[in-house]
């Protein structure tokens, strides 16, 4: 087995570059594939039927939701030993967890990007 890892080592980086693409790809299918069933207009008039304490509730509810997920990376951050301000992983946790939710792919796209936003080179990424 220690071999046959040897012997692919020098894959590893393309193996990383197909899946990251690969990801990307899925996200982008089921992004535009949403987009298609969620318009404006149809969000407006489901919320336009919310009380403004119904729309504070569910930011709250949201916000107790994706908690555990930000401590998550919080937390993965210092075992990694980073050197990622609190706040990029937190707007990274933020993101990766919003694309997760969307487009899911039992946790695929969770994987492709957290690799992508806290890779080995350590460089804090931008948008």
């Amino acid at each position: 087995m220690k071999r046959l890892l040897e012997r692919l080592q020098p894959l590893k980086a393309a193996v990383k570059s197909i899946f990251f693409i690969s990801i990307t790809v899925l996200v982008v299918v089921e992004l535009v594939r949403l987009k298609r069933t969620i318009t404006l207009e149809s969000l407006e008039s489901a919320l336009s039927g919310l009380s403004i304490w119904h729309l504070a509730l569910m930011v709250v509810i949201g916000l107790i939701a994706v908690s555990p997920m930000l401590f998550y990376d919080l937390i993965l951050n210092r075992e990694l030993e980073t050197d990622f301000s609190k706040s990029y992983i937190l707007e990274t946790s933020w993101a990766v967890n919003t694309i997760n939710n969307l487009a899911g792919f039992a946790g695929l796209v969770d994987v492709g990007l957290r690799y992508s936003f806290y890779s080995e080179d350590g460089q804090e990424k931008s948008g």
